[in-house]
């Protein structure tokens, strides 16, 4: 990856009237860091390069996000089983 295009670690105030464009420019300029690898950067991976360049407050918001979504999918997934079991009966 391209050193040069590394991103700040980002230290963001939510309550920041600026928070949102800091967050989308921040976001815009760390996809441009993944995209300069010469091999694909991975969901694991990719998680782990995130970490390391956002604070602890943000870290704990995308760990959250990550429970909601998992407990989403698996929902979503069981939610699919029952309607086509329903189906078979």
């Amino acid at each position: 990856m391209d050193s040069g295009l590394k991103p700040e670690k980002l230290n963001l105030d939510a309550r920041s009237s600026e928070a949102t464009e800091i967050f989308k420019y921040w976001l815009r300029c760390f996809e441009a860091y993944l995209n300069s690898s010469e091999t694909e950067v991975d969901g694991p991976r990719k998680l782990s390069l995130l970490h390391a360049r956002v604070g602890h407050r943000q870290s704990s918001v995308i760990e959250k996000a990550m429970t909601i979504d998992v407990t989403k999918t698996t929902e979503a997934k069981f939610n699919n089983k029952a309607v086509s079991f329903q189906k078979l009966n």
